[in-house]
């Protein structure tokens, strides 16, 4: 949990400009949408390292 957690200031800015976009809910300010966020970015940084680490790719 701790290490989705430093992706949340990331999450939070991403979510604000998709508010710019989507416009109506403030998704920025939703503790649950940054959860959800920040867990998705984690889990797509560890497959790709773990993608470049079985193709033996520089880490």
């Amino acid at each position: 949990m701790k290490d989705a957690m430093q992706y949340a200031p990331w999450v939070r800015i991403g979510l604000r400009i998709l508010n710019g976009f989507v416009g109506g809910y403030n998704y920025a300010n939703d503790n649950d949408a940054v959860l959800i966020g920040s867990l998705i970015v984690g889990a797509a940084i560890e497959g790709a390292y773990l993608l470049a680490k079985r193709r033996g790719w520089a880490t």
